[in-house]
């Protein structure tokens, strides 16, 4: 059984971000800009001093991209950190986790909130500037999406679900509710990786009609989309740049037959360009209604040799 953390977050940044509060006079004092990052510096390291070795040096790196390739001044950076540990958004995640017990009923590990440094692997620069963190869909919210999808697509036996940015895997478990043909998760981040393998192993529901649950260890743009009906699922997992390239390898797919594709979007729809696939918005709805935040539905298809166009959504 995996072991479950209440806290749902293993709160890195907070942890820094108080040892600087403590310090801030001390860091920001004179008018001297690059001593003021230095001293910010100096107190965060000493704030990475007793965590894990991998993820102190994702802060480092981060937190030193921060201060000199973007610019940022010492009081900016103190004031991205509140934003962060601070997040409305996500203290109000955390209580529809308290309130769902969803890892406390299954005995899986998926309620943690992980920001890219925060991940105890080596992970590149790029990588945390262009990919976001790990948040796990509510059950209920997920629940709400598949049900919007049943109504458009009655036969879920013919589709491949995929969810991009698939983190602990729990939107796998909630998807083998339903009969889809496979489910497959497609993540950057081996550690959480393993994590949903292990999650996959241990859950065990009455409800459970797809047992093909597959976990792919690659890089979004380097998923080798299967030439067959999918449903693809985004919770925002990474920037439009990296959307574009993924986009562009589905409209290349070959396909001999006709593929219908469904894009499922969490949160910020991203821009969908003009392809084979016809894109076309089929409805828009508000899930956490408290929160105001959108899940936008859009469905493609794509004759086995012919193209099409993109409609207004």
């Amino acid at each position: 059984m995996i072991e479950n953390n209440k806290k749902n977050s293993i709160n890195v940044f907070r942890k820094v971000y108080e040892e600087i509060k403590l310090r801030q006079a001390y860091i920001l004092e004179g008018r001297d800009r690059m001593a003021q990052k230095e001293r910010l510096i100096e107190i965060s390291e000493n704030a990475l001093t007793d965590i894990d070795s991998m993820v102190a040096r994702n802060c480092r790196v981060l937190i030193k991209n921060y201060m000199y390739s973007q610019d940022y001044s010492a009081l900016d950076l103190i004031t991205l950190l509140s934003s962060v540990v601070n997040n409305d958004f996500d203290n109000t995640l955390r209580e529809y986790e308290l309130g769902e017990d969803f890892d406390t009923n299954y005995g899986t590990r998926t309620s943690l909130i992980y920001q890219q440094a925060e991940l105890p692997e080596f992970v590149a620069e790029e990588r945390m500037t262009e990919c976001f963190r790990y948040v796990p869909t509510p059950v209920q919210v997920f629940t709400q999406i598949l049900t919007k999808l049943r109504k458009h697509e009655s036969v879920l036996e013919d589709f491949v679900f995929i969810d991009m940015g698939s983190g602990m895997g729990r939107n796998l478990l909630l998807a083998s509710t339903c009969p889809f043909k496979k489910i497959k998760g497609v993540e950057v981040s081996s550690f959480l990786c393993e994590i949903a393998k292990e999650n996959v192993k241990i859950f065990k529901s009455n409800e459970q009609r797809c047992s093909s649950i597959e976990i792919h260890c690659v890089d979004a743009v380097q998923f080798e989309f299967p030439g067959e009906n999918m449903i693809l699922y985004f919770w925002e997992p990474f920037e439009d740049k990296v959307f574009m390239e993924v986009f562009e390898r589905l409209s290349q797919m070959d396909s001999a037959h006709e593929l219908k594709v469904y894009l499922v979007f969490l949160g910020r729809c991203f821009p969908v360009q003009e392809s084979v696939f016809g894109f076309r918005l089929i409805e828009r709805f508000e899930v956490f209604g408290d929160l105001h935040v959108e899940c936008t539905l859009l469905k493609g298809t794509k004759e086995g040799d012919s193209g099409g166009s993109v409609d207004e959504y």
